[in-house]
């Protein structure tokens, strides 16, 4: 058996969301708090980074061509990392104080994400929590429409 090795060593502060694209072959993540998505495709060994301006929590795979599911700290956009093109698509949590953060599509086409409250500043780093029952689980459906 072989050993673990980084494959990777991206400096990732909270890497999350781990997505396999099989169509592409390749590896998609999140860091939170740098507020980037990574790309790793491991025919060529190589990484792309692309940066937002809010954290990234989570993304998941659609039916839709290169296009990815992907929950940031405010909203859910749909995303295609071919030419960048972002669009929005749920804004679930009304709260200002609070975040989405992990999410993942299930079977039947939803999205399915939950929020907490706010634990990363503007520049990246920890705030902290005061209120850890702070959030919600929300189901997005195929037409953008949130549901508690």
């Amino acid at each position: 058996m072989s050993e673990p090795a980084c494959l990777v060593p991206s400096g990732d502060w909270t890497g999350e969301a781990a997505t396999w694209k099989a169509d592409e072959q390749a590896l998609y993540w999140v860091d939170i708090q740098r507020f980037l998505i990574h790309r790793y495709d491991p025919a060529s060994r190589s990484t792309c980074s692309w940066l937002f301006d809010e954290p990234p929590t989570a993304l998941g795979l659609t039916t839709r061509p290169d296009t990815l599911v992907v929950a940031l700290a405010s909203k859910v956009i749909l995303w295609q990392p071919s030419n960048d093109a972002r669009v929005d698509f749920a804004r679930p949590e009304e709260r200002a104080d609070c975040r989405l953060n992990d999410g993942r599509p299930d079977p039947a086409g939803s999205f399915w994400v939950g929020s907490m409250q706010n634990n990363v500043a503007e520049d990246g780093t920890s705030v902290k929590m005061t209120d850890t029952a702070a959030g919600s689980l929300y189901r997005i459906g195929g037409d953008g429409r949130s549901h508690l």
